[in-house]
């Protein structure tokens, strides 16, 4: 079972469901397995701190992979420069994992840090009332 919808997508987005890619059903799928990848633990989604950090952090990579291609997640790429700006990263979870991604899965505890799970996600749902 996918830990997002693409219903879940869109609102998260702000993408109109129809307007997603025509392959959103494998980019859901491809990031899960990137989700899964990346914890450190199984993500039980019977609790809703997992499920819920699961779900945003699926939404965020898939965004990620809107605005960045999807390509990044094959590259191998440790320094880049545009015009003037240029950046570099060693840090080989950033690489491929959307930031946004990793402090969904780190704020519940499925990013092994030192720290103990933090209660914020139990009770945030980021998707409201639309009416």
């Amino acid at each position: 079972m996918a830990y997002a919808t693409i219903e879940d997508i869109g609102y998260y987005t702000g993408i109109n469901e129809v307007d997603l890619p025509g392959d959103i059903d494998r980019l859901i799928d491809r990031a899960d397995d990137v989700i899964d990848f990346y914890s450190k633990q199984p993500i039980d989604t019977d609790k809703e701190l997992h499920a819920t950090a699961a779900k945003k952090a699926v939404s965020a990579q898939i965004e990620y992979w809107l605005n960045v291609g999807e390509d990044v997640d094959a590259m191998e790429i440790n320094q880049f420069s545009i015009g003037s700006f240029s950046m570099s990263n060693s840090n080989e979870q950033f690489k491929k994992l959307a930031p946004r991604a990793y402090r969904y899965l780190q704020q519940a505890g499925l990013m092994y840090t030192g720290k103990s799970a933090k209660s914020t996600l139990t009770s945030i749902d980021y998707r409201r009332d639309k009416s």
